[in-house]
């Protein structure tokens, strides 16, 4: 059924509405993501290419250049500017949310009055999804690698029965990797796709055109993986250079206490547990009714979760619900395809619409109004990092935790992982603290009191993200090497006297 001329213009208000909402809210999100800084150094030494980035063991990151890329276009205008940045995440947001309307147009085109109701429901169950609200208002990847992983979705639907739609949807592949690592997702999915087409209906076609997709993403990419392994020896340096290089070693009472701290993998939290039930029930539902419309985006969750998992059951699973943006939209989809077709009753099934429609919207908002009214830094922190740009010089290195927003509120470089940081964290010994220090070029040391660790420590890395109290009382009780230049009641900054003589 054709959608009517009223219901094209009510959704285009709509997507209108949303946009003007989210765009307000980014623009006044005073929240500071740890990767916001890294993302916005990156964009702003673009033009050089200095990507002096450098993940938790030291190694050179090269994070994926797209997001930064994008972020630099406007800066070159307009300077770096973080409100920019969340505006771009959250137009990306909106771009989502009008690709999940288009994308169940390709799956069903049956309307109500205009509308889609599979559109209207899929909209609903993504804007009830708070991480979702909640990473649209933050100069992170998640918002868009979603956006790319619809967008594969969609160009997949609309047509692949030629040579040309093979090459576009690699192309898509192809610049996706250049936004978030996590995008590798998206071709092995299309494999597993094609295989299970070859196998189940001898699809030779879905399977050549699909090799040819695969191949088009790795050409796209390549200049990125031979830059790397250029300039570093792997072809991703970032995240899964783990599978090119051991991580440390670490003692056996590292790993537990790293675990103690660690936030679990729930894998009966609300969010998975939803996830689970969408995975089994749309697969249940496809077999039973012999319904195979949602075949790819049900195909998409169910790999997902299963790598989420397996990953889990092997010790490296992650907790945060961010890592499920990538499949964000596909759960959208397969709720808002599948309610609808629980109730056959009208008017019942309005009023439920209704309602979900009104819960979701309230959802949405509401977790923009506490995002973007959070403050993740506490004012005498923040002081402490401003009065630390006033006194430092730009070229000075900061012994601290927190890299990003040293970063981004003081605008200097910092050290976080020595090779000596169990012995300095330990000792009672300052000069040997005040030579380790300056042997990494360090001229100031920054102290979050309300991050003090205790007894845990981790080598080569400050990865729990606080010093101990030895190492505090140790510094502070050496007036000659370091000299107390700022303190409030919850952060102190020593100078290194760089001019000390025995």
């Amino acid at each position: 059924m054709e959608i009517e001329l009223s219901g094209k213009n009510s959704i285009k208000i709509l997507f209108i509405f949303l946009a003007v909402i989210y765009i307000y809210f980014a623009y006044n999100t005073t929240f500071l993501g740890e990767d916001e800084w890294i993302y916005m150094k990156i964009a702003r030494d673009f033009d050089s290419l200095k990507w002096n980035i450098f993940d938790a063991q030291g190694l050179p990151a090269s994070y994926p250049p797209l997001i930064s890329l994008i972020y630099a276009i406007p800066f070159l205008v307009s300077g770096v500017n973080l409100a920019i940045a969340k505006i771009i995440i959250a137009l990306f947001g909106v771009g989502i949310v009008c690709l999940i309307y288009l994308t169940s147009l390709k799956i069903d085109s049956t309307s109500l009055k205009g509308f889609s109701i599979f559109g209207l429901a899929s909209i609903s169950i993504l804007l009830s999804i708070s991480s979702f609200t909640h990473y649209m208002q933050l100069a992170y990847v998640e918002i868009p690698i979603a956006f790319f992983s619809l967008l594969f979705l969609y160009a997949f639907l609309f047509k692949f029965n030629k040579l040309k739609d093979a090459v576009f949807l690699g192309v898509i592949m192809g610049i996706s990797f250049y936004m978030k690592l996590s995008a590798i997702f998206l071709p092995i999915v299309l494999f597993i796709f094609a295989v299970l087409m070859f196998l189940l209906k001898k699809d030779k076609k879905t399977l050549k055109l699909s090799a040819i997709a695969i191949i088009v993403s790795v050409l796209v990419v390549s200049p990125w993986i031979v830059r790397n392994l250029i300039l570093y020896g792997y072809p991703f340096v970032e995240g899964l250079n783990l599978f090119f290089k051991l991580p440390p070693t670490y003692p056996e009472w590292v790993t537990e206490a790293s675990q103690t701290l660690s936030v679990p993998v729930d894998m009966f939290s609300t969010f998975s547990l939803i996830s689970i039930l969408f995975a089994v029930f749309s697969v249940v539902y496809c077999i039973l009714a012999k319904d195979m419309k949602l075949s790819m985006p049900i195909l998409m969750l169910v790999v997902f979760l299963l790598v989420y998992y397996l990953r889990f059951s092997i010790g490296s699973g992650i907790s945060d619900p961010r890592y499920f943006s990538i499949i964000f939209p596909q759960i959208a989809l397969i709720g808002g395809y599948f309610l609808p077709k629980l109730y056959n009753d009208k008017k019942y099934f309005a009023i439920l619409l209704v309602a979900i429609i009104i819960f979701s919207f309230y959802v949405s908002l509401a977790t923009a109004y506490q995002t973007s009214s959070y403050q993740r830094y506490p004012d005498n922190y923040i002081s402490a990092l401003t009065e630390l740009k006033k006194i430092s010089k730009p070229d000075d290195i900061v012994f601290t935790t927190y890299g990003g927003s040293l970063g981004y509120f003081a605008d200097r470089q910092n050290i976080w992982t020595i090779k000596e940081f169990p012995e300095v964290m330990t000792t009672t010994d300052s000069s040997y603290i005040y030579n380790t220090l300056r042997d990494y070029n360090i001229s100031y040391i920054l102290v979050w009191r309300g991050v003090v660790a205790q007894n845990y420590i981790v080598p080569e890395s400050n990865l729990i993200g606080a010093f101990t109290p030895t190492f505090i009382n140790a510094v502070d009780g050496d007036k000659g090497r370091f000299e107390t230049v700022y303190t409030n009641e919850d952060n102190i900054v020593w100078r290194l006297n760089t001019s000390y003589v025995v």
